[in-house]
């Protein structure tokens, strides 16, 4: 073939052309590489890996990547751009921990060690019944002679039936010898 030959512009295109291609793909796979990653590990106060805990990773645009920890109570969030990121870490049992202002930049690996603590107990208790319309509930203040709430009554009665308690004596009526 010689340079002036039409095939031979031809081939030359089409060699030009699948070359433009693949440079093509191989820029944006690269593309594709060029984001970070944020790695750590969430332990307790102790030292001991925490299994199981709950790790997001927001970005300042507010999207979230979940990731969970393993049994060695690592964790690793890949594909990350590059930018600025908030990591909490949650896990039953324990405080939710937040790292602000974790900078991830183009194929970089970021290090999050957390350390989680106990959470504190603090639980309020909220007891709602409905009122008990038995007759042993309603007869129970007639029975021992005094007048309690009903909330008591149903207490006594309770006690009385489980034993807790012994009935008080019954009072006589009437004079005295009968």
């Amino acid at each position: 073939m010689h340079s002036n030959s039409p095939q031979w512009w031809r081939y030359a295109a089409s060699l030009f052309v699948c070359l433009m291609i693949s440079i093509s793909g191989i820029s944006s796979l690269h593309a594709q590489n060029a984001a970070g990653t944020i790695q750590g590990s969430a332990t307790d106060q102790s030292g001991h890996a925490i299994q199981g805990a709950s790790v997001a990773v927001i970005s300042a645009t507010q999207v979230e990547k979940r990731v969970i920890t393993g049994a060695d109570g690592k964790f690793t969030a890949t594909g990350l751009p590059a930018g600025t990121y908030t990591v909490q870490v949650s896990a039953t049992g324990f405080a939710t921990e937040s790292k602000h202002n974790v900078a991830v930049a183009s194929e970089s690996v970021v290090s999050v060690p957390v350390t989680l603590s106990i959470a504190s107990v603090s639980q309020e208790v909220t007891v709602e019944a409905e009122a008990d319309t038995s007759i042993a509930a309603q007869l129970s203040p007639v029975m021992t002679g005094t007048r309690h709430s009903r909330p008591v009554a149903a207490e006594v009665a309770l006690a009385r039936c489980s034993g807790a308690i012994e009935r008080p004596p019954r009072a006589h009526s009437g004079s005295p010898g009968k």
